[in-house]
């Protein structure tokens, strides 16, 4: 069986996907809508097939299904895979030469970012480089799509990481925000500057790597509007754009061009021939069809309607020990968070309760019932800490916190249970655990903690009730935390999967920061405060062994804490039809199957 490692390109991930969308006539600020689905915006392109249909011979069509059926494909508000397929940036994660691990490589930029003192980094763009119509893309394209991704009056919500993600630019953020602070900042005080028609600047607040730079404008929300389209897309009073909202409301400049989008059911592309590496592309198109239902994608790939599969249960009775199925592990992290501040039950906010839950979790056959891997750690096993390659949870440091059976351990559970009961002087606790009803493993794992705690515990004194509930109103309710103490969660099921976490483990604590706006709980602890500010200073960014001492302590101090409860890590398994040519022995960080570069049989 092939076995492989990657992480989960997404910034976030809790209880299952989140997808962005947003209207013509709607603020361009949410970033939490939910797709619209069923609306059929444009006809199929001529020749392509139904979903019911096998798939037809002739040209080179990658077909494969997506759950995300979202309504906005903007960089600047398309959270979702599909904007990787027609959009280029200035960089790109390509396999290296061994083809085991990514590596970042010029796209639309001419080659890499320079420096005469770590500070302001020239970026050079190819003069080759176009949109798909044939308009060149320079200087201007990228100081203009710059400055609309981080429009102070429009605030899209994914843009922000622009300002400050792998790199943070000089005042980009504060004019961002000006809305909010109430502070102007020109944007010609923005520390983006265009130097002659093919070069920009671009001054950081503080040293960063020629490889930091590249990462973050790799980001899909750093690449180029195109600005005929763009301004024409921009409604009357500038509160809203409908760019990306249609197919021809949208310019390619990467490997595709999306000629269809029938929205919760098809989006069809065709090769982009102006695009900047287009001599690499041998697919002639994909097509790729919305199937919320794990079933149905099994029955369409069975017969020839899908070339590509994510195995579910049923998937994996079938094809788990098919010699093409790929199995990998994801830096998806299931973890329960704690309502800190529920004023009806002060439990919650005991360390001890908190250890009793961690200690007397059997993760072992919670992670045999789904298929997963035991975690009783906060950092998946996928992420590299050094620039080698050297994996995070390899560091023998790293894991000297844990103990056998995956820190099960029901005695010292007890313990801390009878200490949390004395000390918030109840004779019994009451919580409920909240899960997403759309995902089989956590009602499984939700159904067995129940049981077992209780079994642990003693029903007489411990009472764990499930409620299956939507993703997005989980994660609204939990964020009602921020504005203060309230009763209205006790536990929920999370996932926290940061982008920039990939390379930088430390970044993965960035939601437990007192200050962070995406937290789900008051955490208010001061070390992970200190130690996160540390980790991401200048020291710690020039010098990758101090980071992972630094990263090391916050995640003890996140155990020893017990700021969530981290359960199992996912394992995903997935198979392609024989008529697929990866370009790719295994599925590599960043880069996945690389399907831009893949092939078909013919």
């Amino acid at each position: 069986m092939k076995k492989s490692y990657a992480a989960i390109g997404m910034a976030l991930v809790m209880l299952g996907s989140t997808l962005a969308g947003c209207s013509g006539s709607s603020s361009g600020t949410s970033a939490q809508t939910q797709a619209t689905q069923g609306q059929e915006t444009t006809t199929q392109a001529g020749g392509s097939e139904s979903a019911e249909s096998n798939i037809s011979v002739g040209e080179k069509i990658f077909y494969w299904s997506s759950t995300a059926a979202a309504s906005n494909i903007s960089p600047f508000e398309g959270n979702t895979e599909i904007v990787d397929y027609f959009q280029s940036n200035l960089y790109r994660y390509i396999p290296n030469e061994t083809k085991d691990a990514a590596m970042v490589a010029p796209d639309l930029a001419a080659k890499e970012p320079y420096t005469e003192d770590g500070y302001t980094w020239f970026i050079e763009i190819d003069p080759n480089a176009k949109w798909a119509n044939g308009d060149l893309i320079n200087a201007d394209t990228f100081m203009y799509s710059w400055q609309q991704a981080l429009d102070p009056k429009l605030m899209y919500s994914t843009p922000s990481g622009l300002a400050k993600n792998y790199i943070e630019v000089v005042n980009a953020y504060a004019y961002y925000t000006q809305e909010s602070t109430g502070v102007p900042v020109a944007w010609e005080d923005v520390g983006f500057k265009k130097v002659d028609d093919y070069t920009v600047s671009v001054t950081t607040t503080e040293k960063y790597s020629a490889l930091d730079v590249m990462r973050h404008f790799q980001m899909r929300y750093t690449g180029p509007v195109y600005q005929p389209l763009y301004d024409s897309c921009m409604n009357s009073d500038h509160t809203a754009n409908s760019y990306g909202t249609e197919a021809d409301l949208i310019m390619a400049s990467g490997p595709f061009v999306l000629t269809s989008w029938t929205k919760g059911t098809e989006r069809v592309f065709k090769k982009n021939e102006n695009y900047a590496h287009a001599d690499e592309v041998k697919l002639d198109g994909m097509t790729v069809r919305v199937v919320q239902d794990e079933l149905t994608q099994l029955e369409m790939f069975e017969k020839g309607s899908l070339d590509y599969l994510v195995l579910g249960s049923n998937g994996e009775t079938k094809y788990g020990d098919d010699p093409r199925t790929y199995v990998y592990e994801s830096s998806a992290l299931r973890e329960i968070e704690v309502n800190f501040e529920n004023p009806d039950k002060p439990y919650l906010g005991n360390l001890n309760f908190r250890k009793a839950l961690y200690y007397g979790i059997d993760r072992a056959p919670i992670a045999k019932v789904t298929g997963n891997i035991a975690a009783d750690y906060f950092i998946p096993t996928t992420y590299p800490v050094y620039a080698d390659g050297t994996k995070y949870r390899d560091l023998p440091e790293a894991n000297e916190f844990r103990t056998e059976n995956y820190s099960y351990n029901p005695e010292l559970a007890k313990e801390y249970f009878e200490k949390a009961l004395q000390e918030t002087g109840v004779s019994k606790v009451s919580v409920n655990l909240i899960y997403n009803e759309a995902v089989e493993d956590l009602r499984a794992a939700s159904e067995n903690i129940q049981s077992s705690l209780t079994a642990l515990f003693g029903a007489d004194k411990f009472e764990l009730t499930v409620t299956a509930m939507n993703n997005s109103a989980a994660v609204k309710l939990m964020r009602t935390s921020q504005n203060g103490p309230t009763n209205g969660w006790d536990l929920c099921w999370g996932a926290w999967d940061l982008t920039a976490a990939t390379y930088y483990p430390n970044r993965k604590f960035e939601p437990y920061v007192s200050t962070d706006s995406r937290r789900f709980s008051q955490y208010n602890d001061k070390v992970i405060d200190e130690l996160y500010a540390q980790s991401v200073s200048e020291e710690c960014r020039l010098d990758e062994k101090k980071r992972a001492e630094v990263t090391i302590a916050m995640e003890k101090e996140y155990i020893d804490q017990v700021l969530a409860i981290p359960v199992y890590q996912q394992v995903s398994k997935y198979i392609h039809s024989d008529r697929c040519i990866l370009p790719v022995e295994e599925r590599i960080t960043s880069v996945g199957f690389d399907w831009v570069l893949m092939d078909i049989a013919e």
